[in-house]
């Protein structure tokens, strides 16, 4: 590929495969136990799970297989292989600029704060959230859309 230096490369994935179901063989790829490519019906979702399921008991029952490596604590990469696997619900939901803009101002009203944008191209945003949200820009700052404000 370095030496071809192609200016486009087509790449296809499990993830992005048109299959109305499952995936093809040309997406999924070849099977590595055979080194050829995976014969169709052949279940890779429970192949899949097993590749991660193996290495996931592994770290909950503190034994892993190291390599020769003596040592290291391999427990403290559980946490985050928790997050990655729960599907937790999102405790408040973040406030995103629709528009590129400047923060005009925010203001406090009763129970709300009110954070009003003024967008590059004349009109304004307003966003009104409860007092108890936390702001996450200033009077005057430059933001872009999609930009998280609160």
């Amino acid at each position: 590929m370095e030496k071809a230096k192609p200016k486009q490369v087509k790449l296809r994935s499990v993830l992005a495969c048109e299959t109305q179901r499952g995936c093809c063989q040309l997406c999924y790829g070849y099977d590595l136990g055979h080194n050829k490519m995976v014969a169709i019906g052949t279940a890779v979702g429970i192949i899949a799970a097993q590749s991660i399921g193996e290495p996931g008991t592994q770290l909950t029952m503190r034994t892993f297989h190291t390599g020769g490596v003596a040592g290291g604590d391999i427990t403290q990469g559980l946490p985050r292989v928790e997050e990655l696997f729960e599907a937790r619900p999102i405790k408040k939901k973040a406030i995103l600029s629709d528009v590129d803009g400047q923060v005009e101002d925010i203001i406090e009203t009763g129970k709300q704060k009110v954070i009003r944008v003024k967008a590059v191209r004349n009109s304004k945003e307003v966003h009104r959230r409860t007092k108890t949200m936390k702001v996450l820009v200033k009077d005057g700052q430059t933001i872009a859309e999609g930009e998280t404000i609160a």
